[in-house]
């Protein structure tokens, strides 16, 4: 992808990457719409990482929610603190 735009385009790459959530959403305007459809169709690069950016939705969506015992989900919550101490509150010094 390029910082600037493509030839014959006014979208930049950097700008059709902030889009495709919306596109993907169907929340963008007919114009902007058409505009990272037209970047789509002449820019290959920001082509492939749109079909990328498409298979990681597929994929996730197939996962199914896992149901964790409490017993599971403290062990799992004690070592991300473990990991990563919670910031102290506000007012607070750190320990």
């Amino acid at each position: 992808m390029t910082s600037g735009p493509c030839a014959d385009d006014d979208l930049l790459c950097q700008q059709v990457v902030e889009l495709v959530t919306d596109y993907l959403e169907g929340v963008l305007s007919a114009t902007t719409r058409g505009m990272l459809e037209h970047h789509l169709s002449i820019c290959e690069e920001c082509r492939v990482y749109f079909e990328q950016i498409q298979q990681v939705i597929l994929g996730l969506s197939s996962i199914q929610p896992v149901t964790l015992t409490p017993t599971t989900r403290l062990a799992i919550l004690e070592i991300f603190r473990e990991v990563r101490p919670p910031a102290p509150l506000q007012g607070q010094s750190p320990e």
